[in-house]
């Protein structure tokens, strides 16, 4: 079975440094994210990412005015991504969103409108 799961896992293309990480896993889950050194970022360097007691957060300085944006936290609760959608926000502010189960693997910024 273990064999099984790492097969599943590396034909998913996940970095090696995340299957080794999930493998240290416990068998029940808190819904927490567990946010590794090994997690990606794509946000603009006017934002900050930060991790709070139940949700994340992306907070932008220097957004257009009419810009709508938000979060978009990428995990692997067990041996598929999920993606997590933030609240939207338009042109500066917070856009938070709750724990992802499992591990977080990438941080992204995205445009909703302008």
């Amino acid at each position: 079975m273990k064999a099984m799961l790492s097969t599943l896992l590396i034909s998913a293309a996940v970095p090696l440094s995340a299957l080794l990480t999930l493998g240290a896993a416990p068998a029940a889950h808190a819904a927490t994210a567990h946010v590794t050194p090994q997690y990606t970022s794509n946000y603009p360097a006017d934002c900050t990412f930060s991790v709070g007691t139940s949700y994340d957060s992306l907070t932008c300085t220097a957004r257009p005015a009419q810009q709508q944006w938000k979060v978009v936290d990428v995990c692997i609760p067990w041996v598929h991504e999920v993606s997590y959608q933030g609240t939207v926000v338009t042109g500066d502010g917070t856009s938070d969103v709750t724990h992802c189960l499992g591990y977080l693997i990438s941080v992204n910024f995205e445009v909703v409108s302008g």
